[in-house]
């Protein structure tokens, strides 16, 4: 049975005027009466009926399009100004937006829709938009559980994201294909010891393992540096200089080629090495997952693996038209392979 405004009000012990008035920010109420308004909301799932209060003020009204969509982030901290190649998408799925004469109306993270129950009210409001596109991994309770709620409001939701996301469309990246991609590579320039910086939990960390054995190479932990995505106060630059010192500190012998999880973590990675005077490609390779301008212009010039972004803003602008033109049509998971970019930091050996 769905939860009711009186529900909330019973379990945060005010009157139900008092969470109309907290969740459409309509009149003064105490910071005390307004946290545990939140509280109760969080703790119940409560998702205001916003379409049906359309229906009752708007009339014939509320069945007019919009013509605005919000974009919903699962990069746990990140926000769309501090991810790596977040601006890049968010500009392609607004360029592609515009060829349907839609807009943005907003792009915030799941955490900051969570936080804040006015500003989820404001960005996931049938009044204000006509669909939402998220983008990332919803692995945190948080993001799983506004992502639900997001869910029972808008229609249709497209998720970006290298994972299928259930009840959802999905425009992903093949992460596993993509690792198996970078490994074969490096196995293909001749190198036999190939280390990794990668979160173990990622579908990388298993395509890259699942490449090992392809190419008849052992996996050897003393060439793997593993880190937790939670760590995410600590710079990607920084990060990626300490994992590979960490990495050099253990491996005997050393790795002939690394593969990387981004770029930023890349470079990092690439002046830990030159700190101890090795030189790449001579010493060591470094391959890395996605491409960017600083791969492109740092020294050497970054060997990558890509997905051409505008591709994923693309399809996902798509699906989510096709999806308002037809609610019935089933969810799709489309993933999309990535490209290797060859520059300077490799070598044949």
């Amino acid at each position: 049975m769905a939860v009711t405004r009186d529900d909330v009000a019973k379990h945060a012990g005010v009157s139900s005027a008092t969470v109309s008035r907290v969740l459409t920010n309509s009149s003064p109420v105490s910071d005390a009466v307004r946290e545990k308004v939140f509280q109760s909301v969080k703790e119940l799932k409560y998702i205001p009926n916003e379409a049906a209060r359309l229906v009752r003020f708007s009339g014939r009204e509320s069945a007019k399009k919009t013509l605005n969509l919000s974009c919903v982030l699962f990069y746990k901290e990140h926000t769309k100004y501090s991810h790596p190649g977040a601006n890049r998408l968010i500009e392609e799925i607004e360029r592609q937006a515009l060829k349907h004469k839609y807009h943005i109306f907003s792009t915030y993270t799941a955490f900051q829709l969570d936080y804040d129950i006015n500003l989820f009210n404001k960005a996931v409001n049938p009044a204000n938009i006509d669909c939402v596109i998220t983008m990332g991994n919803p692995e945190h309770p948080v993001e799983r559980e506004v992502l639900r709620r997001i869910g029972g409001i808008i229609k249709p939701v497209v998720c970006i994201s290298s994972r299928d996301v259930d009840g959802f469309d999905n425009i992903g990246t093949d992460h596993f294909q993509g690792a198996r991609k970078a490994v074969s590579y490096l196995a293909g320039l001749g190198h036999k010891r190939i280390g990794i910086m990668m979160n173990k939990k990622h579908l990388m960390f298993t395509g890259y393992c699942q490449a090992l054995k392809e190419n008849a190479l052992e996996y050897d932990e003393t060439i793997v540096a593993g880190y937790e995505e939670t760590e995410d106060d600590v710079p990607v630059v920084e990060k990626g200089y300490a994992y590979m010192n960490k990495l050099l500190d253990k491996a005997h012998p050393l790795p002939t080629a690394v593969f990387v999880s981004n770029a930023p973590m890349a470079i990092g990675a690439m002046d830990a090495i030159k700190a101890r005077g090795l030189k790449i490609p001579d010493d060591i390779s470094i391959l890395a997952d996605d491409d960017s301008a600083a791969a492109a212009s740092c020294s050497p010039a970054l060997t990558c693996i890509k997905v051409v972004k505008d591709e994923l803003g693309r399809l996902a602008v798509e699906r989510a038209m096709e999806r308002m033109k037809d609610p019935g049509l089933k969810p799709v998971n489309i993933l999309i392979p990535f490209e290797l970019v060859e520059r300077e930091s490799c070598r044949i050996i």
